[in-house]
């Protein structure tokens, strides 16, 4: 079997800080929502927000990797998948 040659940010973090892990993700209100306790108003609120969230961080991706790409020396042409780790 071939082991990966690549950094991998996720297993860092996860093996070097598992406390701050544990409490981005398992928060009350996490925790509340996977339970299916939280009121349909709150609810609907934190998915509208996440959306917008999400939505901005993708525009955000999008512009960066465009200035990247016009810039002198910046990358030309296609990424090759191979050398992406995500």
């Amino acid at each position: 079997m071939t082991e990966h040659l690549y950094f991998s940010l996720t297993q860092y973090l996860l093996s070097n800080a598992t406390a701050e892990f544990e409490k981005a993700t398992q928060s009350p209100f996490l925790l509340a929502a996977a339970q299916g306790r939280l009121d349909k108003k709150t609810l609907r609120t934190w998915l509208i927000n996440d959306r917008k969230y999400i939505h901005s961080y993708i525009i955000g991706a999008e512009t960066t990797i465009e200035e990247l790409q016009k810039s002198p020396g910046g990358a030309e042409g296609k990424v090759d998948e191979s050398e992406v780790a995500l």
